[in-house]
């Protein structure tokens, strides 16, 4: 009996030790101090029909994380409730009264899909009616949504898209009562920060002889484009599925630093489309200056250590090329965001990115969470529009052997926290959601009260001079 006691105390100890050392890698990435991390918050997930859809919308598509509609970038909605119900760490309750957070499942981009836009009711029905079911809800109305929280990616469902060009008519995304996410926290995959004039409480202070507005698509100052919700939280894209299948040898054969140089026999990964794809009015000049840029400096490289074309590729051919590359060009396109940095993570390749807007845009809150420089290296676009080669060698080729050891150590324990998917370990994506939504967007009851309640000061507050439905 004292033999057995004392092995489950070594057994409890080693245990202890164990997160302890979970506990540290991540504080180690974090840049912090090695303290516990406080509970995140309690969440109510809205569970009726018309809150989600999903009977309606599984005849057309399973959706989830194999659905056919749930691509890089916008149908990350069903993953990322799948993540919160199965994460152990996230606290799901079915009693609204102990909820911080009312997550709406609803998966605006999944039934916009042309797939699904007419299974069943129209996208259009579907989304009205949540919304009426939303705007119905007494936890809504409390604080007119200010502890409410919804996964919002497409861009055509930003401020941008609210008007067509061509018709000058509101496009059939989420046209109608747009006010009711106004006091909301938005997950999406980018951070406006700055808000449309008439949205929150009390307006942006702004200086100087600019506006907000709600499109930059014909502007290079993309960063002057508002948002018409309160809060913005920041999640990667999804990684092309493709590169997955080289995860298992990442994790078996390439956790050295010389492990990993022998699998990968490119320096460097850029597969640029330059004039082969339509971008924005206002950023098509300077994103194929950086193309072009570029192209011209990989001409100098050893054609053995550079994978390099102007073409698209087919997924798996761009997988295998980004598992032989260390370090992976994440250039600059529509905005400062790139699906292509999560692709290089996933791949275990070195991100270098040259969009001067990423950390603050793409990364958002998440880069001062896990500390994005120990495992990214970031060239200025003047930099590297000067004289692309020498900026590339100052920034790259110039590390000498231990900061490139730390470097690969820190991808290495990157990426289960910024991969949706990872084979042989548990993604932790979910989770830091929700923490930065803790940390960024949360709200106390007394701020909540003052601002949004029917017993607070709320007279100031303004809908969004959007048209009506009845103006459309």
């Amino acid at each position: 009996m004292i033999f057995e006691a004392q092995v489950k105390i070594v057994l409890f100890i080693l245990l202890l030790q164990l997160r302890g050392l979970v506990c540290h890698e991540a504080k180690e990435l974090q840049g912090g101090e090695e303290t516990q991390s406080p509970a995140l918050s309690k969440i109510y997930v809205y569970d009726d029909e018309v809150f989600h859809h999903r009977k309606e919308l599984e005849q057309c598509d399973p959706g989830g994380r194999n659905g056919k509609t749930t691509d890089t970038k916008h149908g990350l909605g069903d993953v990322l409730l799948q993540y919160v119900h199965d994460n152990d760490t996230i606290q799901v309750t079915n009693d609204p009264e102990e909820a911080s957070w009312f997550l709406v499942p609803f998966n605006i981009d999944r039934s916009f899909h042309e797939r699904n836009f007419r299974c069943g009711q129209t996208h259009l029905m579907r989304l009205q009616s949540t919304l009426t079911a939303l705007e119905g809800s007494i936890h809504y109305q409390r604080y007119k949504g200010a502890n409410h929280v919804w996964y919002i990616g497409g861009w055509q469902l930003t401020t941008a898209a609210l008007i067509s060009e061509r018709t000058k008519r509101q496009l059939p995304y989420f046209p109608f009562e747009r006010h009711l996410i106004h006091n909301m926290a938005i997950i999406t995959y980018s951070d406006r920060r700055i808000h449309l004039s008439g949205t929150q409480p009390q307006d942006d202070e702004i200086y100087g002889e600019w506006e907000i507005v709600p499109d930059t698509r014909r502007d290079p100052r993309w960063w002057a484009q508002g948002m018409d919700h309160r809060c913005s939280v920041n999640v990667p894209f999804r990684s092309n599925p493709a590169i997955e299948v080289y995860h298992p040898t990442i994790r078996k054969d390439q956790q050295t630093l010389e492990g990993w140089e022998a699998a990968r026999p490119y320096l460097f990964h850029y597969i640029g489309a330059g004039e082969n794809y339509g971008y924005h009015p206002g950023q098509k000049q300077g994103v194929h200056q950086l193309i072009a840029m570029w192209h011209k400096t990989a001409k100098g490289i050893p054609s053995d250590k550079v994978f390099s074309t102007e073409t698209p590729v087919p997924a798996e051919e761009f997988a295998k090329s980004l598992s032989k590359s260390r370090f992976c060009i994440v250039m600059r396109g529509d905005d400062p965001s790139r699906s292509r940095y999560g692709d290089a993570i996933s791949a275990g390749c070195i991100p270098v990115v040259i969009s001067d807007g990423y950390m603050p845009f793409g990364a958002g809150h998440t880069r001062k969470m896990l500390n994005y420089e120990t495992f990214t290296i970031s060239i200025a676009e003047t930099h590297f529009l000067t004289h692309g080669p020498s900026a590339l060698h100052y920034a790259v080729t110039s590390l000498n052997r231990n900061e490139l050891r730390e470097m690969h150590r820190s991808i290495m324990k990157a990426r289960p926290l910024v991969l949706w998917e990872i084979d042989g370990e548990e993604s932790r994506v979910a989770e830091l959601t929700i923490e930065q939504l803790d940390a960024k967007c949360r709200l106390d009851k007394e701020e909540m009260v003052s601002l949004y309640s029917k017993d607070g000061n709320i007279a100031a507050f303004k809908k969004a001079s959007f048209p009506s439905r009845d103006e459309t």
